[in-house]
């Protein structure tokens, strides 16, 4: 395990105000102990750094739109519901977890008679790990000429 990414990642994830800002600091604590679980995960396995900071921040995004649509998604018309939480299923598979937007349309028909609690759990219980890590391309480095 790289003690260092984990704690690296996990710092930044707890400073993360886009993370827990729509969020009671309960229903966050759910959102980064899970996090936090998981980037230990995702450390343990031993990724080089090239491949497991980019993980790290797009693993953050997702936490994120997690984040947003936990918090917003009562004032929200069903539409714009239903775009956020597929914004999290897309994040969620870049990631390398398993989430089909049939389960996302299944949690959509329900979710409004859930607290903020419950949702996030069952969220996040949607999030399996086990698909292909698809992160975007990184930038080319630039290149300084003397």
């Amino acid at each position: 395990m790289s003690e260092a990414q984990s704690i690296r990642a996990i710092n930044r994830l707890f400073e993360d105000e886009s993370v827990r800002s729509e969020l009671t600091d309960v229903e966050a604590n759910l959102v980064l102990g899970w996090g936090e679980a998981q980037l230990s995960q995702w450390a343990a396995r031993g990724l080089p750094d090239e491949t497991f900071d980019p993980l790290s921040y797009q693993f953050a995004r997702l936490l994120g739109a997690v984040n947003s649509y936990i918090g917003k998604r009562k004032s929200l018309r069903p539409e714009a519901q239903r775009s956020r939480l597929h914004e999290v299923g897309t994040l969620a598979r870049t990631c390398g977890y398993k989430i089909s937007p049939a389960e996302l349309d299944q949690f959509i028909g329900h979710q409004s008679a859930l607290g903020n609690q419950e949702a996030i759990s069952e969220l996040l219980g949607l999030l399996k790990p086990g698909g292909e890590i698809d992160l975007p391309p990184a930038p080319a480095p630039a290149v300084v000429s003397e």
